[in-house]
């Protein structure tokens, strides 16, 4: 993963570097350990926003997720729909990764991630003793993705999930 060139696998500069952050495990005195996934940016002074766009590789986003260890809060605001509902390929490449985080302590959910994706967060949630605070807030939440959650909440291993938060949801 270190010969990967993180400038080919992302469409921005300031995604490079979270990508380097996650990766390399550095401390960096700007980074303040969360990430955002987003659609746009919202502080151009933030280096903790990830704003998806052509050109970034949502797997290796979700390898360098999964790897790190210094990742406590992570906030997934956006997730390209296209990708949830057309490219299952590219949502089981970015879960797969990101379910082996074990640094991870808060977790939030603004988007509908999917039947799969929703089973990966349930397999990350079994393997990652550190998280204790879900929450899925303001996004309509099908029946199908109702089943999801329930059964990825439903599995006796999440023992440190300490909150569950359903915060203006549909």
């Amino acid at each position: 993963a270190r010969n990967v060139k993180l400038r080919d696998i992302t469409s921005s500069e300031r995604n490079a570097t979270i990508l380097e952050i996650l990766r390399d495990g550095d401390y960096d005195p700007y980074w303040n350990r969360k990430l955002y996934l987003l659609s746009e940016e919202i502080d151009a002074d933030d280096p903790d926003e990830f704003v998806i766009g052509p050109g970034d590789d949502m797997g290796w986003l979700g390898h360098f997720i999964g790897r790190s260890t210094q990742l406590e809060e992570f906030h997934i605001k956006y997730f390209p729909e296209e990708e949830v509902n057309n490219d299952k390929e590219v949502v089981n490449e970015f879960m797969e990764g990101m379910k082996h985080n074990e640094s991870i302590q808060e977790m939030f959910i603004s988007t509908d991630l999917g039947r799969e994706g929703f089973q990966h967060l349930g397999y990350m949630l079994r393997n990652n003793s550190e998280i204790e605070n879900l929450c899925l807030h303001e996004f309509y939440i099908g029946i199908e993705s109702a089943r999801s959650i329930a059964l990825m909440l439903g599995q006796e291993q999440c023992k440190s999930l300490k909150h569950l938060f359903f915060v203006q949801n549909d």
